[in-house]
């Protein structure tokens, strides 16, 4: 069983959108930085970067809707991916796969 989670955030990157054959695909990374208020005063926390990665008609709309610095709101199962470098050691990431869509905020909340 997947366990759906959401996160918002600003688009870090612009869309790298790649059309092969009968495919597409789509990826971008998205930022995330909690702020804090302290002392009257508001305090950014560390920023946490999440990949993105989409295909077919999510991936074209992506492209064609998202740029740089947007506020997005992002529903999917978080991804693993483990692999060993060339030296032999072990590496891994981890990216995003939207579930049904990627949605642009705007209004309250969004910077």
């Amino acid at each position: 069983m997947d366990a759906n989670i959401s996160f918002t955030g600003n688009l870090g990157t612009d869309v790298d959108f790649v059309r092969k054959d009968n495919w597409c695909g789509a990826r971008f990374r998205v930022a995330q930085t909690p702020r804090y208020m302290r002392d009257g005063a508001w305090i950014d926390g560390e920023t946490t970067w999440l990949s993105v990665r989409v295909n077919g008609r999510l991936a074209e709309n992506c492209k064609n809707s998202l740029t740089k610095g947007d506020p997005v709101v992002v529903v999917g199962r978080l991804r693993t991916q483990v692999w060993t470098t060339p030296k032999g050691c072990s590496a891994s990431s981890r990216w995003f796969r939207p579930s049904q869509s990627v949605t642009i905020c705007s209004g309250a909340g969004a910077r």
